[in-house]
């Protein structure tokens, strides 16, 4: 069931655009503990960021990167983007109500926040990207293959740079080497496939249902029924819903259950001596997996750093194999410059079990029946996650909607009551 948290949002002024990044982060939490589509968001965010290619040297957004454009034809008519319109239209809404938010902000905000909701761990965005225009949509062929093709090759040379290699470890090297990524990213960003399923009409991988898929099983991590709208596909791991790091488990087991999803790629980073060193840290260590998965996934997002690139006389500096160009450093474009950080004590964390409510503490502030059915603190919560410049008086009308409402849905343990500050 949906509860309507904000109810009274177009009754307040968002003209800030920190705050509509606040309003926006709050929903965009809303929208995907309500629909299960954590797994959707974050390929959504990954195929916009991955067109990224450090070593193309004309300016933003040419590289490629979190721009924004995988929303435009043809981008999203690439094969590899099969069902991610569905992803782009569900997030719609919420761009409608807050124009000031990039479409390349949105898609991000939602991976990051897919990733904590499910139970992962909190990843510091930055936010402020400069969406491209229609003139400036990527081509496609940079995306990772599964499975090699008819020739026996995985990738090919339709992406920026040609793919194509014999081996699956050598093509991922080829596609994440290409984003300036190193092994330790491409086997940390790999274990997101713990999240979600590979569907036999998009991918042409997995099978069309399996027992895990068809709606009988428990995938939520917090053991609620749902699945998404849609079932069906093959997942990596039994518990599809959940962010943990049950994928290298289940990778490195030969007995593992024969429904669950084993490409070629998976078994790749327990096959090559490189990529086996961190899949199996990451499989005895869920505190390292999350660690270098967080920071990983904020890569793939903003890009690498410029320290990643040395100085060097010249145009062009040369860093092992690779020529790298300064002019190649923006993947994603932040206005401001340093690009905007939602303050970490709002950020969403997974749902845990309910606290009993405590007695209120009645304040002049608030409306008699906010009062009667909210502790106070949640009020305080709100109103720290404000710039002191974008602080203003709140109509006790919106007072008393968001208060009954995040109250009840905080007590069926559907969210965190610290969401509450993102409103």
């Amino acid at each position: 069931m949906q509860v309507m948290l904000l109810a009274t949002v177009n009754a307040v002024s968002t003209d800030d655009h920190e705050t509509q990044l606040h309003y926006a982060h709050f929903e965009v939490a809303q929208l995907i503990w309500d629909t299960n589509s954590a797994p959707i968001m974050v390929r959504l965010a990954w195929h916009d960021a991955g067109t990224f290619d450090k070593d193309v040297t004309e300016p933003w957004p040419k590289p490629g990167g979190a721009t924004g454009t995988i929303r435009f034809m043809p981008e999203i008519g690439h094969g590899a983007n099969a069902g991610l319109s569905k992803a782009i239209a569900m997030l719609q809404p919420i761009k409608d109500k807050f124009p000031k938010v990039s479409y390349a902000d949105l898609f991000q905000m939602a991976s990051a926040l897919a990733i904590k909701l499910v139970g992962g761990p909190h990843i510091e965005m930055k936010y402020g990207r400069v969406d491209g225009t229609e003139a400036d949509t990527h081509q496609g062929g940079n995306l990772p293959d599964g499975e090699p093709g008819k020739d026996g090759h995985f990738g090919g040379d339709a992406g920026t740079v040609s793919t194509r290699d014999k081996s699956a470890a050598g093509h991922l090297r080829k596609v994440f080497h290409r984003m300036g990524l190193s092994d330790q990213d491409i086997v940390a960003l790999s274990g997101a496939h713990t999240l979600g399923r590979a569907h036999k009409d998009r991918s042409g991988l997995g099978a069309h249902m399996t027992k895990f898929t068809d709606g009988s099983a428990t995938v939520r991590h917090d053991g609620d029924a749902g699945q998404g709208s849609t079932g069906g596909g093959s997942a990596w791991v039994a518990n599809w819903l959940t962010f943990d790091n049950s994928y290298f488990k289940t990778v490195s087991d030969p007995n593992a259950d024969p429904e669950l999803l084993k490409l070629s790629t998976d078994k790749a980073l327990f096959e090559d001596p490189a990529f086996k060193v961190h899949a199996e840290r990451y499989r005895d260590s869920e505190e390292a997996f999350f660690a270098d998965y967080a920071a990983a996934h904020k890569r793939l997002s903003e890009v690498p750093p410029a320290p990643r690139r040395p100085a060097c006389p010249g145009a062009r500096a040369r860093t092992g194999a690779h020529c790298l160009s300064r002019a190649a450093q923006l993947g994603a474009k932040f206005e401001p410059e340093g690009g905007l950080v939602i303050d970490a004590k709002c950020a969403p964390r997974a749902p845990r079990a309910p606290r009993a409510p405590r007695a209120p503490a009645p304040g002049p502030h608030l409306a008699p029946r906010c009062t009667a059915l909210t502790p106070r603190r949640h009020w305080h919560w709100h109103w720290q996650c404000l710039r002191p410049e974008a602080r203003e008086p709140v109509p006790q009308a919106r007072c008393q909607t968001r208060a009954v409402s995040v109250w009840r849905h905080a007590a069926r343990g559907r969210l965190n009551t610290q969401q509450s500050c993102l409103v």
